[in-house]
């Protein structure tokens, strides 16, 4: 089994690039709205990927889904969720 790449350490303008990348790209994804933001925002995804260690990637990514999950279910509700979560599993 190949070892697993080790992440290297970012220097701070390198976190910094990652962060603004980041942070550029969530505000396409918001501004994009719709049913496909993320095509839309293509090419700051990329960026982004380029520009931050996969593992933040992954961890961005996670924490962008979970703040739109917490806005949903403070404006909307759990029991709206639940409702709508129900109804895909039949």
């Amino acid at each position: 089994m190949p070892e697993k790449e080790k992440e290297k350490f970012l220097k701070k303008a390198e976190r910094a690039a990652c962060w603004d990348a980041k942070d550029q790209f969530w505000a396409c994804l918001d501004k994009a709205g719709g049913e496909n933001p993320e095509s839309a925002c293509r090419e700051a995804r990329n960026l982004y990927e380029k520009l931050c260690p996969q593992s933040w990637v992954t961890h961005f990514d996670r924490k962008y889904h979970y703040e739109k999950f917490k806005v949903k279910l403070q404006t909307e509700g759990y029991q709206k969720l639940d409702e709508k979560f129900a109804n895909k599993e039949k």
